[in-house]
């Protein structure tokens, strides 16, 4: 639980985020088809397919906006922002959301073709930490608040004023304390702005994710850190090739909360179980699915494709 400062209203209210201490943190591809394993793999069912946007902005200083190059699972390298941020809807699409729940999120980029591109912020703070850096330490966390509602301003105003379709996600650089120092949290997912509000219409949660560079595997970018989930310093950089990190916030987003399974895509830590010590815990029950399938519809422009899974 934290307090959110309303800018507006010149006040504090209280807000329900996820935030996941990662190891500090944190591709793979498949063809979705219309028969969805629940996470026990014994019982087999159908869903259909529900297509979220994604409202994305990235944050000027952070490597999607200011010098996109990261390595994509067909080879070569997405050198656009436009280009990373999709790919990191790709990556929980086809390892998380898709196979599991029958849910897609889908650029709002498609949705409006008078959309070029997605937004770049102005980091709120350029007095601490590098550029695209995010305080979350201090001021009721007043820079993430005022980072999610530049992002919501901006898609406000291409929209002209009206409710602009899909959940915020901004794309930031790293999260860091009053001083600077790089902190243990690699995103932040809300369900809505007001908690009380959770799974109601129209959904008014975020997230704020840390950028891709420093969790896709085959990029080398800081050193050794202690982990406070195993208690231990080690380079627990560039080990996420699901994107878990971001699957997990979203499954804030959409009212999920913690939980203490091994395997699980809303573990409190996560699990360096994969080739190489990479994060697979990724899995959802049937509990999990039900509810993010319920309050995916509350998402504006959220629908219920007609295309078949195949």
């Amino acid at each position: 639980m934290l307090l959110k400062f309303d800018p507006d209203n010149k006040r504090f209210s209280t807000l329900i985020i996820g935030i996941i201490e990662i190891s500090l943190i944190f591709l793979g591809t498949s063809y979705f088809s219309n028969e969805v394993h629940a996470i026990n793999n014994e019982t087999k069912i159908t869903y259909s397919l529900i297509e979220i946007p994604i409202a994305w902005c990235a944050v000027n200083g952070s490597p999607a906006a200011s010098n996109p190059n990261i390595p994509n699972p067909s080879g070569g390298f997405d050198t656009t922002t436009e280009d990373v941020l999709d790919r990191r809807l790709e990556r929980i699409n086809n390892n998380i959301y898709m196979e599991q729940a029958g849910i897609k999120f889908v650029s709002n980029i498609i949705n409006n073709s008078e959309n070029v591109g997605y937004p770049i912020i102005d980091d709120q703070n350029t007095t601490v930490g590098r550029l695209g850096d995010v305080i979350i330490e201090s001021r009721g966390m007043q820079e993430y608040v005022n980072t999610i509602d530049d992002c919501k301003r901006a898609w406000y105003n291409r929209s002209g004023g009206e409710i602009f379709e899909g959940i915020p996600v901004v794309n930031v650089n790293l999260f860091i304390n009053d001083d600077g120092g790089i902190i243990g949290t690699g995103g932040i997912g809300e369900c809505a702005e007001d908690p009380s509000n959770c799974g109601t219409t129209p959904h008014t949660g975020s997230v704020v994710i840390v950028d891709n560079f420093y969790t896709v595997p085959g990029l080398t970018s800081l050193p050794s850190k202690f982990d406070p989930c195993t208690h231990s310093t080690w380079n627990f950089w560039n080990k996420d090739p699901f994107d878990q990190m971001f699957g997990h916030e979203l499954g804030h987003s959409l009212s999920l909360d913690h939980n203490e399974d091994d395997g699980s895509l809303m573990k409190v830590c996560q699990q360096f179980n994969g080739p190489e010590r990479t994060i697979n815990n990724i899995g959802l029950n049937k509990s999990e699915i039900d509810l993010i399938r319920d309050v995916a519809l509350t998402v504006t422009g959220a629908r219920i494709s007609n295309s078949s899974m195949s």
